[in-house]
């Protein structure tokens, strides 16, 4: 069982605008883009399925998968640093790099759940080491999100959202979307079970 794992694990257990009209096909030459740019690795996990992106105001997403049969949905957001804007904001002072990348990942957790602090939601960090020999990130962690209804979850009510960030490469945003609590935390229990599922994934090592 790995280190990380557990941790999504017990953190879930106890928490308890940009618009796509793209084919699939083009998706998938899209999220390579940007997987190159952000030097890094996707493996389609078994089990699940390219899923059309949902046009929505609140979160820009690359990619999204979605399990063949279970109310599963997995959507991969990719922010390298080719995108100048991004780059310039983490140059202005590279000695507060970490609390830049907590502040955009608090900006997309709020933008994900309908754009309001709530108090229900969480964060737990990963460990340094941790997430440096797993996703080969320099920091990461993981939100707790009560999805509003807005044009971002659709159908959906709870979101469990990975953050990673490497230095100079790449912000990455992991959206795993279900309809209840019991869902999502069943759905993180099998991130041990399903071969891929919670690395499918992480920085080119």
């Amino acid at each position: 069982m790995k280190k990380l794992s557990l941790l999504i694990i017990l953190f879930f257990t106890a928490a308890i605008s940009h618009a796509q009209t793209a084919t699939i096909d083009s998706t998938d030459v899209k999220f390579k883009k940007v997987l190159d740019d952000g030097q890094m690795v996707f493996t389609m996990p078994p089990g699940f399925g390219a899923t059309p992106i949902v046009k929505n105001r609140q979160m820009h997403y690359e990619f999204a998968i979605k399990s063949i049969d279970k109310p599963y949905e997995i959507r991969y957001s990719i922010a390298p640093m080719t995108i100048k804007a991004l780059a310039d904001m983490y140059a202005r002072d590279k000695s507060k790099e970490e609390l830049t990348a907590k502040t955009l990942s608090m900006t997309v957790a709020l933008n994900v759940g309908g754009g309001g602090w709530d108090p229900t939601m969480g964060f737990g960090p990963f460990p340094p080491q941790s997430v440096k020999s797993e996703f080969g990130a320099d920091w990461g962690g993981t939100w707790f999100i009560n999805v509003k209804n807005n044009s971002f979850g659709t159908e959906y009510k709870y979101c469990g959202m990975t953050t990673l960030h490497k230095s100079g490469v790449a912000d990455a945003y992991i959206m795993y979307l279900c309809n209840s609590k019991e869902d999502l935390i069943t759905l993180m229990k099998e991130n041990m079970k399903i071969d891929g599922l919670f690395y499918a994934l992480k920085f080119k090592q």
